[in-house]
């Protein structure tokens, strides 16, 4: 879906948004022990990766077969970076859920990335982008569900999501400045949503 929107959306936040990889991984990792949660992660992501990048090269050759030059080092550099990003998450992720305080606290730490993001977003831009900030909204009710158990697990979910949003913020961008680091060597604090 990103990628046929890719030309709607490429002057927003949605396509660098860190949601459908946290939400992605979640699904495919609770509950499992951490050999599995972290292949699964990382074949997911991989996967995803590979259909949106597949995507992006057919609306490369549909402009012109000159725009698929950049796509094969982009491709690569996104199966090195989401699989790095797929063993933490896998590691993280799989205790959402547990009705013990780790579960709640990750819950609660994939909820403040999300939020986090989109904070920074709205930060950035002077405006709160209403697709990336209801895909955020989407993604924290997901794994809200999903690491609640009852209703009172929200409320003590809620409070330190609140607190893991600047950290989450920090953490949401780190995907995309590994790949830029990877891609020139360089890393560009202001593109990648810093300064």
């Amino acid at each position: 879906m990103f990628s046929v929107l890719h030309p709607f959306l490429v002057y927003t936040l949605v396509p660098d948004s860190i949601a459908p990889w946290i939400v992605l991984a979640l699904v495919v990792s609770r509950g499992r022990d951490p050999s599995t949660a972290v292949r699964r992660a990382v074949v997911a992501l991989i996967a995803l990766a590979l259909t949106y990048h597949a995507g992006l090269t057919v609306l490369a050759l549909a402009i012109g077969p000159s725009n698929l030059l950049g796509i094969l080092p982009t491709l690569l550099t996104a199966l090195v970076v989401w699989s790095s990003v797929g063993v933490v998450l896998g590691l993280a992720l799989r205790h959402v859920g547990r009705d013990d305080r780790t579960g709640r606290l990750v819950t609660a730490a994939a909820i403040g990335v999300v939020a986090g993001e989109v904070v920074l977003g709205a930060m950035l831009l002077s405006v709160v982008e209403p697709v990336h900030a209801a895909l955020g909204a989407v993604v924290a009710v997901v794994v809200l569900a999903l690491g609640c158990r009852t209703p009172r697990d929200v409320g003590t979910v809620l409070g330190p999501a609140v607190l893991f949003m600047v950290p989450g913020a920090v953490l949401s961008r780190l995907p995309f400045l590994l790949s830029a680091w990877v891609n020139s060597g360089e890393v560009p604090f202001g593109t990648a949503g810093f300064f």
